[in-house]
């Protein structure tokens, strides 16, 4: 699949970078140019250079002069990571431009909507709103076809993936904003106990649509609000 190539591709270019950890290193493509796998790995050690670039310039014993190199280097890799994701977003759409869009899908934006996933299967949502419930029968029936099995189903109440979070191997958080509500809470907890897990509804402010909006992953166990 074109995630678990990109995943490989991704570790790949991290782990050639870190055999040296020189921000100066010319990089050495492994894969044929022009190739979405060479665009994909060039985007990832320009990010990796990058960030690393970002931890010099933290240093608060930096020389001035050299800081603002630093920060005009930076300023040129935002860039070429720009033209960088234009070129993947190229090759992606000439791959699919022969694929019909299907109007019941007007509104499928997110994939991660559908519900979510725990290590024993597949859990399905129930979309509150009902022009998007088309998109969890064709979801359903893509993870049957790839033989991911179905643990659990929203029969009462609403959830949309965006409000799901693994908190760890035995807990799992639910958002519960616009998209979730109690009864889907609920009605997972009854459902997921029998596999030890722990379902927490963790109540959002309004003005956010999703758990996932409200903060980001920094680090394991890590998060910023």
């Amino acid at each position: 699949m074109f995630t678990e190539n990109a995943n490989e591709i991704f570790d790949r270019a991290i782990a050639d970078y870190h055999r040296y950890d020189d921000v100066d290193r010319p990089i050495a493509n492994p894969y044929a140019e022009g190739s979405v796998e060479y665009l994909l790995y060039l985007k990832n050690w320009i990010d990796t250079v990058q960030w690393h670039l970002e931890d010099i310039i933290r240093d608060p014993a930096i020389d001035p002069a050299e800081a603002l190199k630093i920060k005009r280097r930076i300023d040129k890799s935002n860039q070429e990571r720009t033209d960088m994701v234009e070129y993947i977003d190229s090759w992606l759409l000439d791959k699919y431009k022969e694929v019909e869009a299907r109007p019941e899908f007007e509104v499928m934006t997110f994939a991660r909507d559908y519900g979510c996933m725990i290590k024993e299967g597949a859990v399905i949502g129930h979309f509150r709103h009902p022009v998007r419930q088309v998109e969890a029968v064709a979801y359903e029936e893509k993870l049957k076809e790839m033989g991911v099995p179905i643990v659990a189903r929203v029969n009462a109440g609403c959830m949309e993936g965006g409000d799901f979070w693994m908190i760890d191997e035995h807990t799992l958080a639910f958002g519960q904003v616009d998209r979730t509500d109690q009864a889907g809470v609920d009605n997972l907890r009854d459902q997921l106990q029998k596999y030890g897990y722990t379902v927490v509804g963790v109540p959002c402010p309004p003005d956010n649509l999703h758990l996932d909006m409200i903060f980001n992953i920094v680090a394991p166990q890590v998060a910023l609000a």
